[in-house]
Order: structure tokens, then C-alpha cells, then sequence
């Protein structure tokens, strides 16, 4: 369930915020240690055991690979709702229950755009597509002809070389036209091209120059290739995308400021309210509560309602709820309370 959908459900919720990283010979009991002390703080704060009960079974089954990583679980009474592996441990762990779930961590470590990621050597090429509707993976056969020249010299060699080279050329063609379909399908906002130099480079002249392609110094369709480097090449490469939108975002705020763009406390949560909200900039340590009604987010007050709640938990559900997106800022951006709103219109 993605964060959107889930601040519509009625709750209440069970949260917890861990440390999730698998990069020691003690991990294992690392990660009993962290899974105890979380099912505590739920209890304390008032937890339903089923809830619990969901919570640490999704923990103790479904281990993170190695490294370093956090991770955020949301759960109800009923099932997890929310199971999010993040880049980086949290500072602090955190264990929350109450009518609205906790998702500022997912939104800050940011959902990966569309994109697609090619694995190609000279007799084809292996692509997976990831929106937010999930991953599909599909491969490229080249034709069955020989792929790989033969050394030597004469006619025949020269003749050989250079059916292979044709060979190779239509493959690429063909893996590059697929690329492109599948992108522009997808809404891709990077074509991440891997495997063998040669190959990929080919590729990479075939596709269109208005897919933003990056080639990526790894990965390889044999078996046993490196997919753990491949991925963190991947996130790289998306890290970049966000932080170039990232400044994107600022910088848009700043040109609306007067127009569009508002900051403070009380003008942000009367935008939410009225559904007039395209961005909510905030941080991830602000305090304070507000008011809102379980399950519809959209109705914070500062005033009074039905059920009192931390800004941290109710501005972004209250975001999210009206479609706006949700960026995490720091102190890049001077903000009255630290918060602002670009409105969709004055």
C-alpha cells in the first residue's frame, strides 16, 4: 500500500522506525535486540498485540540483504499495511501507535521515479521497468547467428567478421527500440544502460536523444554477475535525479514567494485544508501537534477536532490526502515555523 492510500485508512496504526542493517557477524541478534525494544515501546504507547503480533512477524521473516538500511513498518489490527526498506539507518529508533501512521521517513527517503534499466552484451539484452505500479522484467534475444568474431585473416574471415558485426547492429537496434517503447510507456525518468562496454555503448547511440540514458559501469548478463553493485549504480544514478528535483523544488518556491508560495504554520494547514496544496516543504524534526478526524487527514486544524496529533504524523497525511507532493527540507531554506506551501493557485 502505497503512503497516499494508506493515511485514508481509518487506523489506528502501529509504527516503528529500525534499524535494519545487516553488515556484521552479530547482525542477527542486532536485530532481535532492535525488534525487542520496538514491541516494548509499542506496548507502552498503547499497541494492540495483533498489531505487534503483524509487525514482528514481518521483521523476523523477511530479512533485509546485507548492509547498512532502515526501515519503516506500518501495521494495523489487521495485517502490515507498510513495509519500506530505507538507504540509511534512522538517528533514533522509533516506535509510534496512534490514529494517523508515520510516513515522513518514506516520503524523505523518496519514492524512485520511473525508470528502466537495461543489462546488454552483443547477443542481447535483459530490461526491467519500475513505476509505481510495480516491476515487470522481459529480455531481448538477438538473432541465432555467430555473435563473436573469429581471429585470422583471408576473404572468409573478413566476410565472417563483418555478419557478425551486422548481427550485433540489428540486435542493438532491436534492444534499443524495445528500450524506447518501454520507457516512454513507463513515463521513465532514466534509462540506466549496464553490461558489456562495447554493447552498451552501441546501445546507447541507438536509443533516442530525448530519453535521458546513463550508462553505468556494471552489471553483466552472465550468472553469478554482481547484482548488489548493479543496484547501488541504479540508486546512484536516481539519487542524482532527485537531488537535481530537489533544487528544482526550492528554487520554484522561491520564484512563487508572494504569489503562490506561503510559509508558516497557519497559512500551510488553512492551503491543506482547502485542498489548495501542489508541495508541502517541512522537516523532519518539527514539533507540535495538531488536530484531525481518522481518515481524512485533509481536515488538520490548529484549533480544535476530533483527535490531537504530532505535525510530523497529520501535515504530510494531510498532503497527501489532497495530492500534493511532500519534499523534506532543512535549514537550505528559510521557512516562518519552518514549514511552507507552494499553493496550486494564488
Amino acid at each position: 500500500m502505497s503512503p497516499a492510500d494508506l493515511v485514508r485508512e481509518p487506523g489506528p496504526f502501529a509504527t516503528v522506525l529500525l534499524d535494519a542493517s545487516h553488515d556484521t557477524e552479530d547482525a542477527l541478534d542486532l536485530a532481535r535486540q532492535r525488534w525487542r525494544a520496538a514491541a516494548e515501546g509499542l506496548a507502552e504507547a498503547g499497541a494492540d498485540p495483533s498489531s505487534i503480533a503483524h509487525l514482528e512477524r514481518a521483521w523476523t521473516e523477511d530479512l533485509p540483504p546485507r548492509g547498512r538500511a532502515g526501515r519503516l513498518m506500518v501495521a494495523d489490527s489487521s495485517r502490515v499495511l507498510l513495509d519500506v526498506l530505507l538507504p540509511s539507518p534512522p538517528d533514533q529508533p522509533q516506535s509510534r501507535y496512534g490514529v494517523l501512521p508515520y510516513v515522513l521517513p518514506a516520503l524523505a527517503a523518496g519514492q524512485a521515479p520511473p525508470h528502466v534499466v537495461l543489462v546488454v552484451d552483443s547477443t542481447g539484452m535483459d530490461y526491467r521497468v519500475v513505476t509505481s505500479d510495480g516491476t515487470a522484467e522481459d529480455t531481448v534475444r538477438g538473432e541465432d547467428h555467430p555473435v563473436h568474431k573469429i581471429p585470422g585473416g583471408g576473404w572468409s574471415h573478413l566476410s565472417m567478421q563483418r555478419r557478425v558485426e551486422e548481427t550485433v547492429r540489428r540486435t542493438m537496434r532491436t534492444a534499443a527500440d524495445t528500450a524506447a517503447e518501454v520507457a516512454r510507456g513507463a513515463g521513465a525518468r532514466l534509462v540506466a544502460v549496464a553490461g558489456e562496454v562495447q554493447s552498451r555503448a552501441a546501445l546507447c547511440a541507438e536509443l533516442p536523444e530525448s530519453l535521458h540514458a546513463v550508462e553505468l559501469d556494471a552489471g553483466s548478463r552472465s550468472a553469478g554477475a554482481d547484482e548488489q553493485r548493479l543496484e547501488a549504480e541504479v540508486a546512484r544514478a536516481l539519487a542524482e535525479i532527485d537531488a537535481a528535483d530537489h533544487l528544482a523544488d526550492l528554487d520554484h518556491f522561491r520564484e512563487q514567494t508572494g504569489v503562490r508560495a506561503v510559509d508558516g504554520l497557519p497559512d500551510v494547514v488553512e492551503a491543506l485544508r482547502a485542498g489548495n496544496a501542489e508541495l508541502l516543504l517541512m522537516p523532519m524534526d518539527i514539533d507540535g501537534t495538531a488536530w484531525v478526524t481518522p481518515g481524512a487527514p485533509e481536515t488538520i486544524s490548529l484549533e480544535s477536532g476530533d483527535v490531537e496529533c504530532r505535525l510530523d504524523e497529520c501535515l504530510p497525511a494531510a498532503a497527501l490526502a489532497v495530492s500534493a507532493r511532500v519534499r523534506v527540507v532543512g535549514p537550505e531554506i528559510d521557512l516562518r515555523d519552518r514549514v511552507g506551501v507552494l499553493r496550486r493557485y494564488a
